[in-house]
């Protein structure tokens, strides 16, 4: 159960308040149990060991936000790096970084580094919708020239549609 903070009048009708909660400590895994992690400035999922995901670059953090107008799960994915705080942030086709401090309001209606955590009830996993493109999602897309999987923006009726995640606690060992 999430708890949302009280707003005051000087939030905006259509903006985001940060939860007063902690922010949830995840990893973030596709569909073929690949790790999403920040590494040299990106976001990438790859398959990971034991050792390296005792990592902070793959154990993601979830904080929540209230919304005003919808039941979905307004959140910022991000990883702490270094005492930094590095944000999945999106472009109309593509996922970029941002270290940033995390606002304790939002003022506008979207928002680049606002996803809404959507999960499915069949699959029991979950989508990342962006609320600056809304019919846009996370997911991963392999990039020839680095010869990786790095994380993009993707449409749902995409054929390869590779934006369903599974999120699980971190507790120094995953279970599968």
């Amino acid at each position: 159960m999430t708890e949302t903070p009280e707003i005051g009048e000087d939030m905006a009708e259509d903006g985001f308040a940060k939860s007063l909660l902690e922010p949830e400590i995840r990893w973030v895994l596709s569909k073929s149990n690949q790790f999403l992690l920040f590494h040299e400035s990106q976001f990438e999922v790859k398959n990971l060991d034991e050792t390296q995901l005792n990592q902070p670059d793959c154990q993601f953090k979830i904080q929540n936000y209230s919304d005003m107008e919808t039941d979905g799960r307004p959140i910022m994915l991000y990883a702490s790096i270094g005492g930094d705080k590095v944000v999945v942030r999106c472009e109309q086709d593509s996922i970029s970084s941002e270290r940033i401090d995390l606002p304790e309001k939002i003022d506008e209606s979207t928002n680049d580094k606002l996803f809404y955590m959507e999960k499915s009830q069949a699959s029991h996993m979950y989508k990342f919708r962006s609320s600056k493109f809304p019919n846009k999602y996370l997911g991963f897309a392999p990039d020839a020239n680095l010869n990786l999987n790095k994380l993009v923006l993707k449409t749902s009726e995409e054929p390869d549609n590779k934006c369903e995640w599974r999120v699980c606690d971190f507790n120094g060992s995953l279970k599968m």
